[in-house]
């Protein structure tokens, strides 16, 4: 482990976690993974739910890896993987245990940055057309 001193302070350098993706027959996981291959962050996306859509049904990144684009990478991952490129991506983006409406509310400003709408006929979801 490597230590820098900023201001009197010793912090750690932090790694940066890889991607692993597993796939399976009705969904596929997206994982961050650091170097003791434990997961500290995760998004899955099902293809089974509705004929017309894919869904993200979970995505997280552990708060101590927050706010180092990890999430953008995930997504970048399912964005840009030819499998689930026919048809749109629905999400219903829901709070984890402990997160607030503020972290919501990043949460959906990060899925509208990456081309997400307001489904007006969903109700809360997000839609992302794909062409």
């Amino acid at each position: 482990m490597k230590f820098y001193r900023i201001a009197q302070h010793r912090i750690a350098q932090q790694e940066v976690p890889t991607i692993q993706k597993e796939e399976l027959e009705d969904r596929t996981r997206y994982y961050l993974v650091d170097s003791k291959g434990n997961k500290v962050g995760k998004l899955v996306v099902q293809g089974n739910l509705h004929p017309q859509y894919y869904q993200i049904t979970g995505f997280k990144i552990d708060k101590q890896y927050q706010g180092q684009h990890l999430g953008t990478k995930l997504m970048n991952e399912f964005l840009n993987d030819s499998r689930f490129k026919d048809r749109p991506a629905l999400v219903f983006p829901l709070p984890y245990e402990g997160e607030s409406q503020d972290e919501m509310a990043n949460l959906r400003d990060m899925y509208k940055h990456f081309g997400f709408h307001e489904a007006p006929n969903w109700g809360n979801y997000l839609l992302l057309e794909r062409t």
